[in-house]
């Protein structure tokens, strides 16, 4: 059995090929950066390099696991590097002892995405470095029981996003001839009684929703009128406490009314400026600009070809789930035109996009994702829902939001000066406000009173997090934090927003 068979089952081969040849960089070997290296390691990261030029000392002992005492006065970077490589020997783990500033463009783009635990010198260099690559730059930092982490990218897009609460693409309402000519075969008054019970529900479905529409023009659109097409459905059955597919069918009757239409998400994709595509687009939008063209001429999008389980019997139900799979093949191959054409008209070789990318797009057309990245740590609309609550002092956002600009003001603040006044202010400089609600003062204090980055119950937390996100943009499925996340461990609350 494959070592990695369970995570393959969340992310397919194409998922776990994407991690065995991602390479991520740590800045900083924290607490909190180690156990999110830790936590990549072990699923078969491919490579992994860590930047720190600092000793171990006794200090650092306190709360990383992955130090011992026989490290003391060795690279913090090639001790840890060593002993997390000892996790997974597959995995190729570096160290890298020159300071920020002497690592170069050439330096940062061999890497997937780059994690730094704990602000450092050079930041903002470093940022847009990163930035001009579009290369993921994760920022996370915990303070006390506090946590928070910043993805900072120009684009985030993603083609398998497992989206729990999608609708399967089973075109009920606009069945294509092969299905049409299936379902049309299929005389339910003359079946005997077993066969009748066995048809799937699918034809069932088609057959309700072509009488209603010949009967009364156009399909059921008032709660009343759907009442009625549940019925019609039910009366369409011999006797419903004993035919499965029918009594399935009736319970399941909203489904035969979803119409066969564009989501809005990807229709603001498909008019998106980056659909208009040139050499230096990215596979994702060259694939977009295929899509647009495939629309164009079919009027919908490629079948993907997933079909449900259902009342059957097995001659009815492979002959059904064959018409799905041969439809999506037929879409595949002419989508697979669409693209060549494109890679052809912008001067890109066709070999660029693998076989396996092109069929998971048809299949995942329905919920393509796009974010559009922010490089600043914060925005007015930010410090707006921090001062906005309607429920002052017990807000769930404001105490949240408190925390993260809290420690944002707790790294402006020189070490030896950490006290509450000097946080407080620094908290209003940030803010541009003097008046501070009293539960803002409060997380202040907390975050005063506990301001190591050690707590390793936090940093194994944190570092759960972002590892999860950099499993996202390094297998380039589900959809990762936009763009900000916020943990209080005092109240185990957290939550999202973009800066």
């Amino acid at each position: 059995m494959n070592r990695y068979d369970r995570q393959i089952r969340l992310w397919a081969n194409a998922g776990q090929s994407n991690l065995e040849t991602a390479h991520v960089c740590l800045v900083n070997a924290t607490p909190t950066g180690t156990e999110a290296l830790k936590n990549l390691v072990l699923p078969g990261v491919g490579q992994f390099t860590i930047v720190d030029s600092t000793k171990v000392t006794l200090k650092s002992l306190g709360g990383n696991f992955f130090l011992s005492e026989a490290d003391i006065g060795k690279s913090r970077a090639e001790s840890i590097a060593k002993h997390l490589s000892h996790l997974n020997p597959a995995v190729h783990g570096h160290h890298e002892l020159r300071p920020l500033v002497e690592l170069d463009n050439t330096f940062w783009s061999r890497f997937t995405c780059v994690v730094v635990s704990d602000l450092v010198e050079d930041f903002t260099v470093l940022q847009q470095i990163l930035w001009d690559n579009s290369i993921p730059l994760l920022v996370v930092d915990t303070i006390g029981y506090y946590g928070a982490l910043r993805i900072i990218v120009p684009e985030v897009t993603v083609i398998e996003t497992h989206d729990p609460s999608k609708l399967l693409d089973l075109r009920l309402d606009k069945p294509w001839p092969e299905l049409q000519s299936y379902v049309d075969s299929i005389d339910l008054s003359t079946l005997n009684d077993v066969d009748h019970a066995h048809v799937p529900y699918i034809v069932i479905f088609i057959k309700a929703l072509q009488k209603w529409i010949h009967d009364n023009g156009t399909a059921p659109k008032l709660y009343a009128e759907k009442l009625q097409f549940q019925s019609s459905i039910a009366d369409m059955s011999r006797n419903l406490a004993t035919e499965g597919n029918f009594s399935e069918a009736k319970e399941g009757y909203i489904r035969a009314l979803h119409k066969t239409v564009i989501p809005p998400e990807l229709a603001r994709i498909l008019e998106s400026e980056k659909a208009e595509v040139s050499k230096e687009s990215s596979i994702f939008w060259i694939l977009v600009a295929s899509l647009k063209l495939f629309i164009s001429e079919v009027g919908s999008l490629p079948l993907s070809g997933e079909f449900p389980d259902m009342v059957s019997d097995t001659k009815s139900y492979v002959a059904m789930q064959k018409l799905y799979h041969e439809k999506s093949l037929v879409d595949q191959a002419k989508f697979l035109e669409k693209v060549k054409y494109v890679m052809i008209s912008i001067g890109r070789d066709i070999d660029d996009i693998d076989d396996q990318v092109i069929k998971s797009f048809c299949k995942n057309a329905r919920q393509l994702y796009v974010a559009e990245g922010s490089a600043s740590a914060y925005s007015h609309a930010l410090i707006e829902s921090l001062l906005d609550s309607k429920t002052e002092g017990t807000s769930r956002n404001m105490n949240l939001l408190a925390i993260y600009f809290g420690m944002l003001a707790l790294k402006n603040v020189e070490e030896s000066q950490v006290d509450f006044k000097t946080v407080t202010n620094e908290f209003k400089k940030i803010i541009q406000k003097q008046d501070l609600p009293q539960s803002i003062t409060d997380t202040i204090a907390e975050l005063v009173a506990h301001s190591t980055r050690d707590y390793h119950n936090m940093c194994a937390f944190m570092g759960g997090v972002v590892s999860q996100e950099i499993l996202k943009l390094a297998t380039m499925q589900y959809v990762p934090v936009d763009n900000l996340f916020i943990y209080d461990g005092v109240r185990s609350l957290g939550a999202s927003w973009r800066t």
